[in-house]
C-alpha cells in the first residue's frame, strides 16, 4: 500500500540489508540511500522486533534522517481487539504495549503460554507438546529459530513416528545445513542467533 503512495517503500529486513551494504561501501539503489533531512517512516512499528527497529532508528539517526517516536508525536492506537476467542487474551495483548514490564506477561505466565528453561529442557517441552497433539489426532507444528534446533526436533519426530508405526524409518541426506528425509520437502530457517543471546534459540510450539 505505501509503495503506491511514496517514492520508495521497503520491508524493514530488506531495508537493513541495503543499508548494511551501503555501510560496507557497496553500491545500492538511490531508494536505499539516506541523506540529511530524509524522513524514515516505520509503518506498523509495533509489529517489528525491538532489535530490528532499534537498528533502523540508529541507522536513520546516524545518517541525519528524521525520526520521532509515536508517543512523542501522537499517533492513533488500537483500544479494542476482536480477533481473540480466549477470555482475557485481548486485554493481555494490550498489556504488552502499555503495562510495566513486570506486569506485561502476567496473563501469559498464568495460562502457561510462556515456558522457560535451558536448551534441552525447551526441546523436550516443545516435542512433548507436539507428541501430545499427534497422539490425539491433531495437526501440530514445531518451529525453531536455528537450523540445529530444527534438525534436533525433526529427528525426534521422525524417530517417534517410525517407532509408533505412523511412518517408515527415514532415509536421511545430511549436509552443512542439516538433515532432510529423502523425498520429503523441508525448509530450514536462515536466521542467525541474536548477538545478545547467541546460544539461546527461540522456540515456539503451534497448534
Amino acid at each position: 500500500m505505501l509503495s503506491a503512495q511514496l517514492d520508495a517503500a521497503h520491508t524493514l529486513h530488506g531495508w537493513m540489508i541495503m543499508r548494511d551494504k551501503a555501510a560496507r561501501g557497496e553500491p545500492v539503489p538511490a531508494a536505499s540511500q539516506l541523506r540529511p533531512g530524509d524522513v524514515v517512516v516505520a509503518d506498523e512499528a509495533g509489529m517489528a522486533g525491538t532489535v530490528l527497529l532499534r537498528r533502523v532508528l540508529d541507522d536513520a539517526q546516524a545518517a541525519g534522517a528524521l525520526w520521532l517516536i509515536a508517543r512523542e508525536a501522537g499517533a492513533a492506537e488500537l483500544t479494542d481487539l476482536h480477533r481473540f476467542t480466549t477470555d482475557g487474551e485481548a486485554a493481555a495483548t494490550l498489556a504488552l504495549r502499555d503495562e510495566p514490564p513486570e506486569d506485561a506477561f502476567a496473563w501469559y505466565l498464568d495460562h502457561r503460554r510462556l515456558l522457560g528453561g535451558d536448551e534441552e529442557a525447551m526441546l523436550h517441552a516443545v516435542f512433548a507438546a507436539w507428541q501430545h497433539d499427534i497422539t490425539r489426532g491433531h495437526t501440530s507444528l514445531m518451529t525453531a529459530e536455528e537450523v540445529g534446533t530444527v534438525t534436533a526436533l525433526k529427528q525426534r519426530a521422525q524417530a517417534y513416528l517410525a517407532a509408533t508405526g505412523r511412518r517408515e524409518p527415514a532415509t536421511a541426506a545430511c549436509c552443512a545445513t542439516g538433515c532432510a528425509r529423502i523425498g520429503r520437502p523441508c525448509r530450514h530457517p536462515r536466521q542467525r542467533p541474536s548477538p545478545a543471546h547467541p546460544r539461546r534459540p527461540g522456540l515456539r510450539q503451534e497448534r
